[in-house]
């Protein structure tokens, strides 16, 4: 980050924010009334509370625990800045506008380009109240086009925040590759300074050298340019990093400034500064990738953390105070392309923690450089989870599989609100579905491994078994082929190892229909479900009826249709009822069974997408059991449409842990995104089949089980996060709502 940039650095102020949403899990805070992307944090009203400023709105803090959403007249672009240009003591918005090129070629292949307006560089000037009015510009002519990036530094010495402006450039003109250092007057009128800068964006800024002149670390390298004091540079020494951002501070107390360096794909590194202005060569702290990175002591010892963010999480690196950094801890963030990922660090709850504002989301700071937002256990490429008490000791425990590879990781709990360190057991199942059950009998649970949908049907095994050793461990896999593949257009995830025929061992139930276990990680060909129930989007199994037999109730995607078939004991499977749902063009997006009434019989609960001319919507629907197996007498409560690319999770436990039963609808990610609410929602039960009306908080997860992580007889959930990098915990506060 660039020194000058400060209204994006840490702003400790006294305020508080809050907004009326679900506390039902530790989670972001989400922000009502963000459309847009975030612009910069500071004290845009005078009331010396952060504020928060959007491309198209700002959030004021009220001073009574709530924020006022303005909304702007002015649209401000990506890359704008704050900054008090012209001395009032008012925060003000920047903007580099590219010039409108337009570029192609002659029939004989030559380039050309038509240029309709000029580069600017043009101030907003902050009234002090939350909006801005048009100020000054300055036209940088036509050698500036495509992409801008925009950097606030006092080149010159004189206490005015200067501006570097930078484009990227179309290759057919090379002359719009360009850039400008602008000296300002301090009313926020700018001149161009001597000489030329040349393109390269500034990543970071500071005092490299020690001779009190500004020196600049730009992009991609970094590049050092030490600065002469009135706007002009001299080149100093290139670090291949392909960098692209970047930030400064004394990280190790040396008395040298030293950066920190992000790049979008290889990680974070350190370069140390060194007597000169020159630094050590790089050196990696971490290799996840990321596209914006700050400085702050978020835990009051003294010394700099650091913040990275991408897309959907934000990574915090722990100064040791020995000249290196801890491994990231990784915050989970609800990612989303509207959003990309400049994020503001500012006291917004006065309890002297650094909070973290980003996206449209606050993560409230806490001791220890945590945040409340749900924490990630590295584990690559995660899909479906399980849990269980695998080594016996009364915790629970997870398995995450990993979808590239197939690989099983199995993480122990502490019972403190973490996981222990993983042990992973390979097996030969790419893209697959993850089961756990006693498949062998000895009373211990095994892990199943089934193909998925994504599978390559060539591959040669479709089913793996990890046998478990009660005490945490499993032995090597044991692979077959028996499942075949599944019908066109089945969407279904899930895979269940259960005893239907009460032999003691575990069997089969996925799209393939039921396959019956041997007792030695081996399975029979399965008994396909009725054609008509073809293809799966989703299926639940349960005791419907209190034969004490399994029963499976599947959702059917080409009709949206739930069938319900009723078990006998023996393995075998009979349809008792088919309910198509009656709504225009719906889709099923998950199916569960849960007791939400009370009355001891397993209901049905779905989550459906529809498509009227008047909107679409989602809706979750419980269908209550008579006892006998059917369903019916229903009720449902409407949601925002989140889109045909979601996938749900529909969990059901007591999570207000008032004696009722609660539904949780945990989304990963839909095509229309709801910023004014949250992604995931949770549905209290209100007592005799009654919900409440729905509370939103800030969770994506692709996959998700119910569990209690911390100890405290709340319950948890854990699942893949949205960008597949891990295991994302997200504790339940205990509230009682």
């Amino acid at each position: 980050m660039v020194a000058g940039l400060a209204m994006f650095g840490p702003f400790a102020s006294h305020s508080a924010l809050s907004q009326t949403l679900s506390k039902q899990f530790v989670a972001p805070q989400q922000l009502s009334g963000v459309t847009s992307t975030l612009i910069g944090v500071g004290d845009l009203n005078g009331d010396g509370r952060p504020d928060i400023l959007y491309q198209n709105s700002a959030q004021i803090a009220t001073g009574n625990g709530t924020f006022k959403t303005i909304s702007e007249a002015i649209t401000f672009p990506q890359g704008a800045i704050l900054a008090d240009v012209n001395g009032d003591k008012k925060l003000d918005v920047v903007v580099a506008i590219p010039a409108d090129e337009q570029c192609d070629y002659n029939p004989d292949g030559s380039p050309y380009c038509n240029i309709d307006s000029d580069a600017m560089l043009k101030v907003y000037f902050g009234n002090g109240d939350g909006t801005f009015r048009t100020g000054t510009s300055f036209d940088l002519g036509q050698e500036g086009a495509n992409l801008a990036t925009l950097a606030m530094v006092d080149v010159n010495g004189d206490g005015k925040p200067d501006a570097i402006v930078t484009f990227v450039g179309y290759s057919e003109d090379p002359a719009s590759q360009d850039g400008f250092v602008l000296l300002n007057d301090g009313t926020g009128n700018f001149k161009l300074a001597p000489g030329t800068y040349g393109y390269q964006p500034v990543l970071a800024s500071g005092d490299f050298n020690g001779d009190g002149k500004i020196d600049l670390a730009v992009g991609l390298g970094p590049t050092i340019l030490y600065g002469k004091g009135d706007g002009t540079f001299t080149t100093g020494p290139s670090y291949a990093l392909n960098a692209n951002a970047a930030v400064v501070g004394d990280f190790n107390h040396d008395g040298h400034l030293d950066l920190a360096v992000s790049n979008y794909t290889t990680g974070v590194y350190t370069l140390w500064g060194q007597t000169g202005g020159t630094f050590a060569p790089p050196k990696l702290i971490f290799p996840f990738g990321a596209s914006y990175i700050q400085a702050a002591d978020l835990n009051h010892d003294g010394y700099l953390d650091l913040i990275a963010a991408s897309t959907s999480s934000f990574d915090v690196y722990t100064n040791q105070r020995n000249g290196t950094f801890s491994s990231p801890r990784v915050f989970a963030a609800t990612g989303n392309s509207y959003y990309p990922s400049p994020f503001g660090l500012a006291d917004f709850n006065r309890d002297g923690y650094l909070d973290i504002a980003y996206q449209n989301q606050v993560a409230y700071g806490t001791s220890g450089a945590s945040f409340q937002a749900p924490i990630i256990t590295q584990s690559a490429y995660a899909g479906g989870v399980v849990s269980a008490d695998f080594n016996g000791d009364g915790i629970d425990d997870v398995a995450i599989m990993n979808v590239s590879t197939g690989a099983v990781t199995v993480f122990t709990g502490s019972g403190k609100g973490y996981f222990n360190a993983g042990k992973t057991y390979g097996t030969p199942i790419i893209s697959g579905n993850i089961a756990m059950g006693d498949v062998n009998g000895d009373g211990v649970k095994d892990i199943v491994v089934t193909r998925g949908i994504q599978s390559p049907v060539t591959d040669a095994y479709d089913v793996s078994v990890l046998l478990g050793n009660a005490d945490g461990t499993f032995r090597s896999a044991i692979s077959s082929k028996v499942l075949g593949g599944p019908a066109s257009y089945t969407y279904n995830r899930q895979s269940f190892a259960v005893d239907v025929n009460h032999d003691g061992n575990a069997d089969l139930i996925g799209y393939w229909g039921v396959a019956l276990g041997k007792g030695d990680g081996t399975f029979s060909a399965p008994k396909p479900f009725p054609s008509q129930a073809l293809p799966v989007i989703a299926l639940a199994v349960g005791d419907i009826n209190h034969d004490g037999n399994e029963d499976i109730m599947v959702a059917e995607y080409t009709n949206a249709t739930i069938f319900t078939l009723v078990g006998d004991g023996h393995g075998n499977f009979t349809v008792k009822n088919t309910e198509k749902l009656n709504y225009t063009h719906p889709q099923i997006n998950a199916i569960t069974l849960g007791d939400i009434n009370g009355d001891g019989s397993l209901d049905l609960i779905y989550e459906y997408s529809a498509s009227p001319s008047i909107g679409p919507y989602d809706r979750v629907v419980v269908e209550f059991n008579d006892g006998s197996g059917t369903f019916g007498n229903a009720v449902g409560v409407r949601l925002p449409y989140e889109g045909s690319a979601a996938y749900d999770t529909l969990l059901v436990d007591d999570f207000n842990r008032d004696g009722k039963m609660d539904i949780l609808d945990v989304m990963a990610g839909g095509y229309v995104y709801q910023p004014t609410t949250g992604d995931s929602i949770l549905i209290n039960g209100a007592g005799g089949g009654g919900l409440a009306a729905p509370q939103y908080f800030p969770l994506q997860m692709t996959d998700g089980v119910v569990l209690d992580i911390n100890g405290d007889g709340a319950p948890d959930i854990a699942g893949p996060s949205l960008d597949d990098s891990g295991l994302e915990r997200a504790l339940n506060t205990g509230a009682k709502q």
